[in-house]
C-alpha cells in the first residue's frame, strides 16, 4: 500500500477511537500552584477495538521497494517517531488505564471506567512511573523487532525509510 492511503488509514483509526471515547484515553496525574488531580479512563471497547487496529496497519501489505545509499536526516526520524508513538499511545492507551482504574477500584471498593480526583495519592506516581516504563519498553521492543527483521515500523514507513542492516536508508520503489 502507498504512503498517503496509509497516512489515511492512520488519521481515521485517531478519530474514530477519539470519537469513541465519551472523557477520553489514558491516566494523568497533573499539579499546578500545590493543586493536584487525577484523571484515569478507559472502556473495554476501546481495550478490545486499539489492538485490533494495530494488528490491522501491521498486516497491511507495504509496497514494494528497496533500499538505497542515501541518508536519513532528523526531520524523517523524528516524523517517525512521533508517528510510532502516537500510533501506540492511540491504540494501547485505554490499556494503559486500567493499572490506575483498579487502584482506584481498591481504594473506593467500586470499579468506574473513568475517574477524577482532586487530590493526590503516593500510588498515583508509582502507577505513572510504572505505566510510562511499560510504555517505553514496549516501543522500544517493537521498533528493535520491526528492526532485526528488515522491516520499516508504521511511522518509519510513513516517512520513507527504514533500517536495513542496522544503518537507516531511504526507500526506493519498485
Amino acid at each position: 500500500m502507498k504512503r498517503l492511503p496509509m497516512f489515511s488509514i492512520f488519521v481515521a483509526i485517531v478519530v474514530l477511537l477519539s470519537m469513541i471515547s465519551d472523557s477520553g484515553i489514558g491516566y494523568t496525574v497533573q499539579c499546578s500552584n500545590g493543586n493536584c488531580a487525577v484523571h484515569a479512563a478507559s472502556s473495554p471497547l476501546l481495550i478490545l477495538m486499539g489492538p485490533a487496529f494495530l494488528s490491522i496497519i501491521m498486516l497491511i501489505p507495504l509496497r514494494d521497494y528497496s533500499y538505497t545509499d542515501d541518508s536519513v536526516g532528523l526531520m524523517r526520524r523524528v516524523g517517525a517517531l512521533y508517528f510510532d508513538l502516537i500510533l501506540l499511545f492511540v491504540c494501547f492507551g485505554a490499556i494503559l488505564a486500567l493499572p490506575s482504574l483498579i487502584a482506584e477500584s481498591l481504594h473506593s471498593n467500586t470499579f468506574q471506567w473513568n475517574f477524577y480526583r482532586n487530590y493526590v495519592r503516593t500510588s498515583d506516581w508509582v502507577i505513572s512511573y510504572l505505566v510510562i516504563g511499560i510504555f517505553l519498553a514496549g516501543f522500544f521492543y517493537m521498533r528493535r523487532s520491526f528492526n532485526k527483521l528488515n522491516r520499516p515500523t508504521f511511522g518509519q514507513y510513513l516517512m520513507g525509510y527504514g533500517v536495513n542492516g542496522g544503518k537507516a536508508s531511504r526507500f526506493k520503489y519498485g
